[in-house]
């Protein structure tokens, strides 16, 4: 049987607890010391590593490659009413995650706004549907979409699969330029040609913070859109979150930084744990700038012969009353 080289959860708990003279298995407000320790050395890992030239490094770990649909403007109807958990009939559109925080119009009835997503036929909503018709048809409009909890932001372009025969990439704009374009052209649907990410309000901030994406045109059928992004880990726990982001080259990176932290907070004279730990980040940040590195960076053009074929305006033109993207 296999196993992998990386540090478990567990074992940087037994580490961080021996070191601090607290044994291999604290317990009580020692467990809580030893996990806030793992967790700000996790921050500091993740987030604010920096290269040789001083600037935050990007881990490639933490930029994986995610698909949705991008689905058009939504109709169904309610089968059953009375609670929050709204189920749809079976002659409904397919329900999605990245509902979550759109707009439910009930037909002749109330608007709710989405919090939660349970299957493609099931959604959460803000308040109970009790005075709504067993069978009421309902709307929700497209255009912006929920990005996953752990969203941390967009790292490059946003390509379409190939069965939606779109074969131009969208481009990631300003949320002020989805704004505009919207604003010349309300009705416009169509393929999504540019993207924007806009952070949601975190309200009475009871909940971590969220992204929503925004798309122009919105859609006239269901894209299913692919892009990298940056992640945002959740905590390490044992038996669930076991093993932290990165593989086994990092993994003495991580468990050395959460030294660092115990050795900063609970031995501060010493300082061991703190050089080393900068020493092996300098190498990480090395060996993970080495692990994605392409060997072909495509055809160097000249630029004089015409201009790049994925150039594009960020403002309608209008000829004749007629706008063209």
């Amino acid at each position: 049987m296999t196993a992998p080289l990386n540090t478990t959860h567990a074992t940087i708990i037994a580490e961080v607890g021996e070191y601090c003279g607290w044994s291999r298995s604290p317990s009580g407000n020692d467990l809580i010391r030893v996990n806030a320790c793992l967790d700000a050395a996790q921050r500091r890992f993740y987030f604010h590593a920096k290269g040789a030239d001083g600037r935050i490094h990007k881990w490639n770990f933490l930029r994986p490659v995610t698909s949705f649909v991008a689905w058009p403007d939504w109709s169904g109807n309610i089968d059953g009413n009375g609670t929050t958990t709204v189920d749809f009939d079976s002659d409904s559109d397919t329900c999605y995650a990245t509902m979550v925080g759109r707009t439910l119009s009930v037909t002749d009835g109330e608007d709710y706004t989405i919090t939660g997503y349970t299957d493609a036929d099931t959604l959460v909503v803000d308040s109970t549907t009790e005075g709504e018709d067993a069978d009421a048809a309902c709307t929700i409009a497209s255009g912006d979409y929920r990005m996953p909890n752990d969203f941390g932001g967009i790292d490059g372009v946003i390509t379409a699969s190939a069965d939606d025969n779109v074969f131009e990439q969208i481009m990631v704009v300003s949320e002020q330029q989805i704004r505009h374009l919207r604003m010349q052209s309300t009705s416009r649907t169509g393929q999504p040609v540019y993207a924007a990410i806009r952070p949601v309000s975190a309200g009475d901030q009871t909940a971590a913070q969220k992204w929503d994406m925004l798309l122009w045109p919105e859609p006239d059928a269901s894209y299913t859109l692919t892009f990298r992004y940056f992640v945002l880990p959740n905590k390490l726990l044992t038996g669930a979150e076991e093993y932290g982001w990165g593989d086994a080259k990092f993994s003495e990176t991580l468990l050395e930084g959460c030294l660092a932290v115990a050795e900063e907070r609970y031995r501060p004279d010493e300082g061991t744990h703190r050089q080393r730990y900068a020493e092996l980040l300098a190498d990480s940040v090395q060996l993970d700038s080495q692990t994605v590195v392409p060997e072909f960076l495509g055809y160097n053009a000249n630029v004089e012969e015409g201009e790049p074929r994925y150039w594009r305006r960020t403002d309608t033109i209008t000829y004749n009353n007629v706008s063209y993207p």
